[in-house]
């Protein structure tokens, strides 16, 4: 009986260090190897003009039909990674056709939003071009309002002759 209540004391006073009144922060003390800076080389900037310069033709179809087939699996760092080459460049010889430029772009959007009632990239397009048409009518609006103020203005600060 006697060791069973020393060891549920003992307990006690564990917890109780856990959940002390005490507000004075402990102090954890971590120790890091620090990489000495010459061990770390400087990425070397590639001039992408040059990349694009020095690229054989039959690569550059290459590039080209690849992103073309599918844009997802050979996205521009696939292929770069591929052909060792900078993103870069692989954007500037494999441009996306429109439809494959919309599916990509609607993909994008859609990581960015995802939702159950995503209804494709024709209907985002559809919405987005009304909401363009919204916010140039609501501009011209606005202007319009700022020029009757300015009348209303000049009229009222106006002197007769």
């Amino acid at each position: 009986l006697g060791a069973s209540r020393r060891s549920s004391l003992s307990l006690f006073n564990n917890c109780s260090r856990l959940f002390g009144s005490s507000f004075t922060p402990r102090t954890i003390v971590v120790q890091h190897e620090l990489k000495a800076k010459e061990a770390a080389e400087p990425a070397m900037r590639v001039n992408w003009k040059e990349e694009l310069a020095s690229l054989s033709p039959e690569i550059k179809e290459e590039l080209q039909t690849l992103r073309n087939e599918d844009p997802f699996k050979n996205s521009l760092t696939q292929l770069a990674k591929k052909h060792s080459l900078t993103r870069r460049t692989v954007g500037a010889v494999a441009k996306l056709n429109a439809d494959n430029k919309e599916r990509v772009i609607s993909a994008d959007i859609y990581k960015m939003n995802p939702s159950n009632n995503w209804k494709g990239p024709v209907h985002y397009r559809k919405i987005r071009t009304i909401q363009v048409e919204r916010e140039e009518y609501d501009r011209k609006r606005e202007k319009l309002k700022q020029a009757k103020k300015n009348i209303e203005n000049a009229k009222a600060n106006a002197t007769l002759v």
